[in-house]
């Protein structure tokens, strides 16, 4: 079993583990920084060598499948389809370019999951029509998408307010809400693509209540990770992650828990 370490402590990025196989550490304070002189060049240059970093296998493979899909669709005449390629991989992007931006470093496995979210979206749902062949799909991506968000809302809360501060069922049930709410959003979004622009996105009332049914389940399922975590039990899979970049980022994570004062 694996060992448990305290959640709510920050460490600095040099004693976090690196290596393909587990967390690899942020980049340093002087990687993250914009390289001198301020030229626009320069830091691009500097952006896409951190992006290149951080890219893992996974990561590779697919830009490498989506580059084949273009390809293909483009001979095709499938204008359509290279836009959503290029779209799906601007969005594999998107956790690689955090360093360069905003000094926060996912873990390997986050941005694997990421990645392979985005792929499974946009480009198996939208390009190969996952989302009409395997009517679950969608369901299934609506319930990922509420699974992992939760644990981007423990994150959240244990950056805010500290996680000793919050009693742990409580902590993963915030996270919880956090997840729908964002789904929720999401939803929102996807009406006002159909009643402005003409879409339709939604696919009918009931397609919409279930992708909720769908975020509020897969937020669900992490409430059990999420509680016993916070609980101080052993980080196993996603709570690993979630602890391993808590620990990796002090620089966010250093607010102590502030005890309220009775006014007399």
């Amino acid at each position: 079993m694996p060992t448990r370490t305290d959640p709510f402590v920050p460490r600095s990025a040099p004693d976090a583990p690196t290596g393909r196989s587990g967390y690899p550490a942020p980049p340093s304070r002087a990687a993250w920084s914009k390289p001198p002189g301020g030229a626009s060049g320069s830091a691009l240059g500097h952006a896409c060598r951190l992006i290149l970093r951080g890219a893992t296998p996974v990561v590779h493979v697919s830009w490498l499948a989506l580059a084949a899909v273009a390809v293909f669709a483009a001979a095709a005449g499938r204008w359509s389809d290279v836009l959503v390629a290029f779209l799906c991989f601007a969005s594999t992007l998107l956790p690689l370019s955090m360093p360069s931006f905003a000094r926060i470093s996912l873990p390997a496995r986050a941005v694997d999951a990421v990645v392979v979210f985005f792929v499974a979206t946009l480009g198996l749902g939208e390009i190969f029509d996952f989302y009409w062949m395997f009517r679950p799909w969608d369901w299934l991506m609506h319930s990922a998408a509420g699974f992992g968000v939760t644990f981007a809302g423990a994150a959240l809360i244990v950056s805010a307010v500290g996680g000793g501060s919050v009693a742990p069922l409580a902590g993963a049930l915030l996270a919880a809400a956090f997840s729908v709410a964002c789904g929720t959003g999401w939803e929102i979004f996807e009406f006002t693509l159909d009643r402005f622009f003409g879409l339709n996105t939604q696919k009918g009332f009931t397609n919409t209540m279930l992708d909720l049914v769908a975020n509020t389940a897969g937020a669900g399922v992490a409430v059990f990770y999420v509680r016993r975590w916070w609980a101080g039990h052993a980080e196993v899979g996603p709570t690993r992650v979630l602890g391993e970049f808590i620990r990796a980022h002090p620089h966010l994570f250093q607010r102590q828990p502030q005890v309220p004062q009775k006014v007399r």
